[in-house]
C-alpha cells in the first residue's frame, strides 16, 4: 500500500475536547501535588463512566457517582474484564501516587522522592503506549514519541503513564456496550438456560 492509500486515524471526539485539552495542560503545568491528585479525580471519574457504561443501570441498581472509590472501581473493572492485568496494576500505582500527595505534607515531596520515584519506575504503560499521540495527546509529547517523552525524567513518565491510561479507559467507554440484565430473553439465550 503507498502513502496515497493510506488514510489517517479518525479522530474521535474526546481527543478534541476542549475540556480535556485544558486538564491535560493544567497536569503538565501544575506543581507535583496539584497534578498528581487532579489525574488520580480524573482517572477515578474515568473508571467510574466505564463501569456505569457497562453494568445494568436501574432505579435499584443504577452507579452512582461515588459510590465506588478509585480502587475498588478498578477492582471490579478487572474482574468483569475490562481492564487487563498490566492496567489494573498502573491505575493501582497511579492511586499510590495520588494518595501519597493527597495525605502527606511534606512540601518538598515530588516525582523524585524514594517511594514516588519507586511507583512511578513501576508503571509499564510509557513503555508501551496504546497508540501514537495525535489529538490532545500529541502536544505533550515531543514529536508525538511518548516512549522518548517518558525516559526524561519521573514526572514525564509519570504523565505518560496518566495519558496513556486516560486514553485507554476513554477507548474502551467508546467501545463499551452494556451488559444484558439477567433474566430478559437476550441474557437467557446466551446463558444456555
Amino acid at each position: 500500500m503507498d502513502n496515497s492509500e493510506r488514510s489517517e486515524p479518525e479522530v474521535v471526539p474526546w481527543e478534541t475536547s476542549a475540556q480535556l485539552q485544558v486538564a491535560l495542560e493544567e497536569l503538565e503545568d501544575a506543581s507535583p501535588r496539584a497534578a498528581a491528585v487532579l489525574a488520580g479525580g480524573m482517572l477515578e471519574q474515568l473508571v467510574q463512566q466505564l463501569l456505569a457504561t457497562v453494568l445494568v443501570q436501574s432505579k435499584r441498581t443504577a452507579l452512582r457517582p461515588g459510590e465506588l472509590d478509585f480502587s475498588r472501581g478498578v477492582g471490579w473493572a478487572y474482574r468483569i474484564g475490562l481492564l487487563r492485568r498490566d492496567e489494573l496494576a498502573d491505575l493501582r500505582l497511579l492511586g499510590r501516587i495520588r494518595n501519597e500527595y493527597a495525605h502527606n505534607w511534606d512540601p518538598n515531596l515530588d516525582f523524585d522522592s524514594a517511594q514516588i520515584r519507586d511507583w512511578v519506575l513501576k508503571l509499564s504503560t510509557p513503555d508501551s503506549p496504546v497508540l501514537p499521540a495525535r489529538g490532545v495527546g500529541a502536544s505533550l509529547a515531543p514529536l508525538g514519541d511518548p516512549v522518548a517523552f517518558a525516559r526524561i525524567s519521573c514526572r514525564n513518565r509519570w504523565l505518560m503513564a496518566t495519558i496513556q491510561m486516560m486514553i485507554r479507559l476513554l477507548i474502551a467507554i467508546e467501545n463499551a456496550r452494556p451488559f444484558e440484565e439477567a433474566g430478559t430473553p437476550a441474557a437467557t439465550a446466551t446463558s444456555g438456560r
